[in-house]
């Protein structure tokens, strides 16, 4: 019996709740790929633009079934001006995507960089926004994409790629075409042998969710020389030295913070949960509370705050009713945002929903001793001699992305330590044809 999977994308257009054999959809996948990869990169990044373009228009539907989704980044990162710094930041040369190029080390040796053939993602139901991003970087090095999203994930991926697909250039090389070395499918965590089968056949596998869940995902079988990627939970968090706080215009630093608390509503490993400041003084923190506290009430107009589950509304008001008995705290009428302090000195715990943890600490260097492979970025404001300490100390204790304040979840390579990129290649290399020309005269 030939093992059935429930697609959302497939063949270039939508298939809602329609199965389909899975060995079948690995075959068309891989047939769209060898027709991918005879694409010149600058054509698809031709229709990426155009798909970021059309993304831009908010009379787009999508726009109305997923408003907190963060469609607006993907259609700024997937703009041709940017994709063209990524590769050119990856690669040296985009080119090498087409064909060899001449080495700059090696006088005798040119390059090329090929697509590895399948790569499998699976998808983390908390932000699907990053796995878009991450898949746009299949598509880029010439993949054939096959996603697994969580089974109870809503129709976001399958959403943008029909966006996708609509793109129109030439004939044969349009949007539609380029969807067909694309799969987005789902099946219960039950059905083993769907991800067994997915597995074996992939030459990339991506895995973003959980630690647990990414461990159990890579026991999965897979071929010998398959490359794994691994995108698991993490967090971040915010410094800011005494000399910021008592030179900067902390209403602008306010208003960049609230904007990295409120981009996916602080679901990503990017997004901070911890503030720590540099200072002895408690008065200085309550002001610095006051004034982010207003930053964030004047973000919400542009930003308005999804509802939270009613799980995560009792957590909410329980940690503000704790904090107003034994600490401090500062939040909106509704539950939009929270701020907490304590005289704590750790990290977190993450809560997600524009909750954040301002604490203080008389040095920063402190903060090392905190710490965890868990921890992703920092972003950090510190004049410069304090900077260049503080994100050399920092890195060689594990942190792998710092980022000016406001910039914090910025889709960017390396991401968690990967030029994802490189990864998802396989390279080959030939004697130049001048030397060998050369040679033989």
């Amino acid at each position: 019996m030939k093992p059935l999977i429930q697609t959302d994308f497939y063949s270039g257009q939508i298939t809602e709740n329609e199965s389909s054999d899975v060995s079948a959809i690995i075959e068309s996948l891989r047939n769209a790929q060898r027709r991918l990869a005879q694409w010149p990169i600058d054509r698809i990044i031709e229709i990426l633009n155009e798909f970021a373009h059309c993304l831009m228009n908010r009379k787009q539907s999508i726009h109305h079934h997923f408003p907190g989704a963060g469609l607006a980044y993907i259609a700024d990162w997937c703009r041709a001006t940017n994709l063209t710094r990524l590769l050119e930041n990856t690669f040296s040369n985009r080119l090498i995507l087409d064909g060899y190029i001449d080495s700059d080390f090696r006088k005798d040796r040119s390059y090329r960089a090929l697509p590895r053939g399948l790569v499998a993602h699976w998808m983390a139901g908390n932000v699907p926004t990053l796995g878009f991003l991450s898949l746009v970087q299949g598509i880029l090095t010439k993949n054939a994409n096959l996603i697994k999203v969580a089974s109870n994930s809503d129709l976001l991926l399958a959403r943008l790629l029909q966006l996708l697909a609509s793109v129109k250039k030439e004939e044969s090389q349009n949007g539609a075409e380029l969807t067909r070395s694309i799969a987005v499918v789902r099946y219960d965590r039950s059905k083993k042998e769907l991800g067994e089968y997915i597995s074996k056949y992939a030459d990339v596998r991506f895995f973003w969710g959980s630690d647990e869940s990414v461990s159990t995902l890579r026991r999965l079988p897979a071929k010998l020389h398959c490359t794994d990627l691994v995108f698991s939970n993490k967090t971040s968090f915010l410094v800011i030295d005494n000399h910021a706080l008592h030179n900067a215009d902390m209403s602008l630093v306010t208003k960049r913070i609230a904007g990295d608390m409120s981009v996916f509503e602080q679901k990503a490993c990017a997004s901070p949960h911890t503030l720590f400041l540099e200072t002895d003084d408690r008065s200085e923190l309550v002001k610095f509370a006051i004034c982010l506290k207003e930053a964030l009430e004047n973000l919400l107009p542009s930003m308005p705050k999804m509802m939270p589950s009613q799980k995560e509304v009792s957590a909410i008001l329980n940690l503000r009713t704790q904090y107003d008995m034994f600490h401090q705290a500062w939040y909106s009428d509704g539950v939009e945002f929270t701020l907490l302090s304590d005289q704590e000195f750790r990290l977190g715990p993450p809560i997600g929903n524009r909750t954040l943890y301002i604490r203080q600490t008389v040095s920063l260097e402190r903060i090392a001793a905190l710490i965890t492979p868990n921890v992703q970025s920092v972003g950090i404001l510190a004049e410069p001699e304090k900077f260049e300490k503080l994100t050399t100390l920092y890195a060689e204790m594990g942190i792998q992305r710092f980022t000016n304040i406001g910039t914090m979840t910025q889709f960017e390579s390396p991401w968690d330590g990967y030029h994802i990129g490189h990864h998802l290649v396989r390279w080959a290399s030939r004697p130049r044809l001048a030397a060998l020309i050369s040679r033989r005269s």
